[in-house]
């Protein structure tokens, strides 16, 4: 690109086929995208502990300038928002080539590939969300019935979830419902540690 930009012509220089070469190499960010959510957790686990070595070195690094209020989380979502920006600035490109440009056809192909990595990762990064609020409900839920399977079902989804006043033989209680894509769970709230039957 650089090369290219040093010798620009605008009636001649093509930039389209530089962008759809590096499809090649946005399609490892959706393996980074399934992967987060380990990340995530390896980053949680070793920060449990103030006193470890990684959590002195994460306070520490919070002292330079360079890093000011951000978290390691800001750093690892940033290879997740990278791909949008391409997406943005190949439409960008695009609106300024001109039809009879001879890499208009060349940026059309470059944006609709680099679309469809971005969709992927969306949704890579749809279901790695609803992977951590399952996690999460698992976490603050404990079941009744043991054998009942609501967890680690191939496809479901957490859809909304909320707490909502139930009237139940004259008697108003306090529930959680969580709404799943294929059930429905009712909850009974219990105060210590914010857990949920």
């Amino acid at each position: 690109l650089q090369e290219r930009m040093s010798n620009y012509n605008p009636f001649t220089t093509c930039l389209g086929d530089i962008f759809d070469q590096m499809t090649v190499w946005l399609k490892s960010y959706v393996t980074y995208i399934s992967n987060y959510p380990t990340a995530i957790d390896v980053v949680q686990n070793l920060s449990k502990n103030p006193e470890s070595p990684f959590s002195k070195f994460l306070n520490s690094r919070r002292e330079f300038r360079e890093v000011g209020l951000k978290t390691i989380h800001d750093y690892l979502i940033l290879p997740v928002q990278r791909v949008p920006r391409y997406v943005l600035l190949i439409k960008e490109l695009l609106g300024a080539t001109e039809r009879d440009h001879v890499d208009y056809n060349g940026v059309i192909r470059a944006l609709a590939k680099v679309k469809v990595v971005a969709d992927r990762l969306n949704e890579g990064k749809r279901e790695v969300e609803n992977s951590l609020r399952l996690a999460k409900l698992q976490r603050n839920i404990k079941m009744k019935n043991k054998g009942m399977k609501v967890f680690g079902v191939a496809g479901r989804r957490v859809e909304r979830e909320g707490n909502v006043k139930v009237i139940w033989r004259g008697k108003t209680k306090e529930r959680r419902l969580i709404l799943f894509s294929d059930m429905i769970l009712e909850a009974k709230i219990v105060r210590k540690g914010g857990l949920w039957r």
